[in-house]
């Protein structure tokens, strides 16, 4: 489904996230992923502010200071930033680690990360389900063309099989 994101309905029901590009890990096969990733997933790429920015999140300060060296955060910042992020909660950014508004994310960005180049700002926007079924009355869906299926199916052992 594509959007105009020019619509100022859709604009209003996006969030943005600061986050950085990841180095894919050695033990991923190089032929299936880039050596740079972009993702939406905690688990590949680091944000900011994380949640253990956050006075009231239970972490231990080892944690937060290794949490926040991730993405390039000084030990002597992290007051300043928890500070910030305690205070903003809520009202720049949500939970989990999206800023509500494109400036909050630019403003975050040129306070805490004055001379990174390697920070972006990524917006995910979606419409409501009224835009949606406006969207589908103008674009209805094509014919597909259906493929017959085999008499047999056919199974594969992935891990016998080696490189896919």
């Amino acid at each position: 489904m594509w959007w105009d994101f020019r619509d100022e309905q859709i604009h209003k029901r996006r969030l943005y996230y600061l986050t950085q590009f990841a180095t894919r890990a050695p033990d991923r096969s190089p032929e299936l992923l880039p050596e740079l990733l972009l993702s939406a997933s905690t688990c590949i790429c680091d944000f900011f502010p994380d949640n253990r920015a956050i006075d009231w999140v239970s972490a231990s300060a080892e944690e937060q200071t290794r949490k926040a060296a991730k993405p390039g955060i000084a030990a002597t910042a992290l007051p300043e930033i928890m500070e910030w992020a305690t205070d903003s909660v809520f009202k720049e950014f949500g939970w989990s680690n999206a800023f509500y508004s494109l400036d909050a994310a630019q403003t975050a960005r040129t306070r805490f990360f004055p001379e990174r180049t390697d920070l972006v700002i990524v917006g995910w926007g979606c419409m409501s389900l009224t835009q949606q079924s406006s969207w589908q009355r103008r674009n209805p869906p094509r014919p597909r063309r259906v493929l017959p299926l085999p008499v047999r199916p056919v199974f594969v052992n992935a891990s016998a099989a080696g490189k896919l």
